[in-house]
């Protein structure tokens, strides 16, 4: 859940699972997944924070051990599990590892 301000002032909270995607046009306009369109004050970086944030928390509260565990990039290879392997060649993609 996220606060944010209308362009009235009024304050609200959001579960920001729902937001489809974002515009700035210029004003920030929030387009969620029932076809629902917001516009509230705050500029889309602040509003891209505000949801890694929240999920962050999220994440920290669901593997508090994984806190503690110091992050590395050195990850082995995965393996493509045969299913992953398509004629529309997208497999690899959905499988890559960031």
């Amino acid at each position: 859940m996220i606060d944010l301000t209308r362009l009235n002032g009024t304050h609200f909270t959001l579960n920001c699972d729902l937001i489809k995607y974002v515009e700035a046009t210029p004003d920030t306009t929030l387009t969620l997944i029932g076809g629902e369109k917001l516009i509230v004050r705050e500029p889309l970086e602040e509003l891209k924070r505000s949801v890694m944030a929240y999920r962050g928390s999220v994440l920290r509260v669901a593997w508090p051990e994984g806190t503690a565990a110091p992050v590395t990039h050195d990850v082995a290879p995965m393996d493509m599990p045969a299913h992953a392997e398509s004629s529309h060649g997208a497999g690899e993609e959905l499988y890559q590892r960031v």
